[in-house]
């Protein structure tokens, strides 16, 4: 009925909770559904799935990762990029945006990038390839479009410019490795 939360829309646990299912199987299933969904509705495409591994608890945003599991992530990412958009895109698809590259779970003190005190992005320890994870399973699965991060990519990059202007970032990491 029209007075559900989703009106018309089943549903479903947020990602968190899809996440622990642990069930790559089961997270399919709901994007194929959500995907059938949105397109009777004339939605074509989406600004998910998050692939960030949420390393940083003071963050914000990460109920809207899969956790703090990057091979978890890595397995379940693939699973919503399949149900959302099929074997190929085609009618039936939704092309889904997997953001935010090369992760943003690792905000400095938790601080959102969309805000000037939130521009730095840490990678503690050095563990960049930790959070890539995700992203190689997501572009071996077609996603197909990435997000970069707005903020600055301190100390895995010389140019400190915003991810999404970063010639290191998008060209050398994204495009080229």
């Amino acid at each position: 009925s029209s007075d559900l939360a989703g009106g018309a829309f089943s549903q479903w646990p947020g990602t968190l909770g899809l996440a622990a299912t642990r069930d790559p199987k089961l997270v399919e299933e709901f994007a194929s559904i959500a995907a059938r969904e949105y397109v009777s509705v004339g939605i074509r495409g989406a600004y998910h799935p998050n692939a960030d591994v949420a390393t940083e608890p003071r963050w914000g945003r990460f109920s809207e990762t899969l956790g703090e599991d990057a091979d978890l992530t890595a397995q379940l990412i693939p699973a919503l990029i399949r149900g959302f958009q099929g074997p190929t895109l085609g009618p039936a698809s939704v092309a889904v945006v997997t953001k935010h590259f090369p992760g943003a779970g690792p905000a400095a003190k938790g601080f959102d990038a969309h805000f000037p005190h939130g521009k730095n992005q840490v990678y503690p320890g050095k563990n960049l390839e930790f959070h890539l994870l995700p992203w190689k399973a997501a572009i071996r699965s077609g996603a197909a479009m990435i997000m970069p991060y707005y903020a600055i990519p301190n100390g895995i990059a010389k140019e400190m410019t915003g991810m999404s202007y970063n010639r290191e970032i998008v060209t050398g990491l994204l495009r080229d490795q």
